[in-house]
């Protein structure tokens, strides 16, 4: 069954009014104080997502907060930017709403569904992560997969398959050695952005990578697999409380029988143990796609993650179908081309300008 949004024990009591605010920075302290109070809280919803998002790409960002009296009940992330078309679109960051119970997320959807009826947003796509709630929106589930860390590293080494055992020691015996530190972010970008460009993906300015080290400061980690010196793989690993996820991770193509990508997921959950962090959240993949086998294949769990939409797009924020189809076919062969087939600059310029049209993170 899904997990409700969030524990009972912590509902305000009964007959407070709540009241919608936008955050500032000033609340920054208060919104990551809410965070840490909820064990299930994950890194994606933090307040650092906020200048990183204004900082790297300009977008409206609005962060509110339900509140009864002076506390916090209720958390709701969001930025808007404007599609290809001009249109404005509004999403949540991806476990954006969180709430201490269903009266506070209801008022917290309320409101950005008020805005989009008072204003010209055209759409609105919010998501819970893999916190349900009973909103009457269309809602759409997708995937992510999670790593249980234990405390005792032993223990946790013997939690994993034989065969993701097997391929960590192949990395070992080939000489991967792991390394940690921001002077490894150019190492990161330049993997992320290569394999990105690969299989023609938008991609993150190089400046996102900066802002959010930055922002999330001691929260935040890049690690890199070293085979012979040469970064073969790399890794941005982010904390909040008792939760970790990656939400990016590359390996050059033709070191990955090496398994560096399994020897860098080892080396995470090591990280996280050391830092007390119960769960890794590998990150959301499409279900059946090769990404998330592999995931499956090292041994992580499937969670749902819950997508509610207003109007106009699909519950992931992905075009709906009839904005698909006023695309010219001319148009469809350009874009392609833009993405897979032109030279490499043209690619990676288009793929930039491409995110800032859609959903960023």
């Amino acid at each position: 069954m899904p997990e409700p949004i969030g524990p009972a024990e912590a509902s305000p009591p009964g007959g407070r009014a709540l009241r919608i605010v936008e955050a500032t920075a000033a609340d920054k302290a208060r919104w990551n104080a809410f965070l840490s109070a909820d064990e299930d809280a994950s890194p994606l919803a933090r307040y650092e997502w906020a200048p990183v998002i204004q900082a790297t790409y300009g977008a409206d960002v609005r962060f509110f907060v339900a509140q009864a009296d002076d506390a916090i009940v209720g958390i709701l992330p969001t930025y808007t930017t404007r599609s290809l078309r001009g249109r404005r679109h509004l999403y949540s960051l991806r476990h954006g709403l969180r709430a201490v119970d269903e009266a506070a997320a209801a008022a917290l959807l309320t409101h950005v569904r008020e805005l989009r009826a008072c204003g010209d947003v055209r759409s609105v796509v919010v998501t819970s992560g893999w916190r349900c709630t009973t909103a009457a929106w269309p809602v759409t589930r997708r995937k992510t997969l999670v790593l249980d860390i234990d405390e005792d590293e032993e223990l946790m080494w013997r939690g994993l398959r034989d065969k993701t055992r097997n391929m960590i020691r192949k990395a070992e015996k080939s000489g991967l050695t792991m390394a940690a530190g921001r002077g490894y972010v150019d190492v990161l970008y330049e993997q992320y952005r290569d394999n990105m460009l690969r299989i023609g993906v938008q991609i993150h300015a190089r400046a996102f990578f900066d802002n959010v080290l930055d922002q999330f400061g001691d929260d935040a980690e890049v690690l890199v697999a070293l085979h012979d010196g040469r970064p073969v793989a790399s890794m941005l690993l982010l904390y909040q409380g008792g939760v970790a996820c990656y939400p990016y991770q590359s390996a050059v193509y033709e070191f990955r029988r090496l398994a560096p990508v399994q020897f860098l997921n080892w080396q995470a959950m090591n990280r996280c143990r050391q830092r007390g962090v119960r769960l890794l959240d590998m990150g959301e993949s499409g279900e059946g796609s090769p990404v998330y086998s592999s995931k499956v294949n090292f041994g992580g769990k499937p969670r749902d993650l819950f997508y509610y939409r207003a109007d106009g797009t699909t519950a992931t924020g992905t075009p709906a179908a009839s904005a698909k189809a006023e695309m010219s076919s001319w148009c469809e062969r350009a874009e392609g081309y833009l993405r897979t087939d032109a030279p490499t600059w043209l690619r990676h310029q288009y793929a930039l300008w491409r995110l800032r049209h859609g959903r960023i993170i």
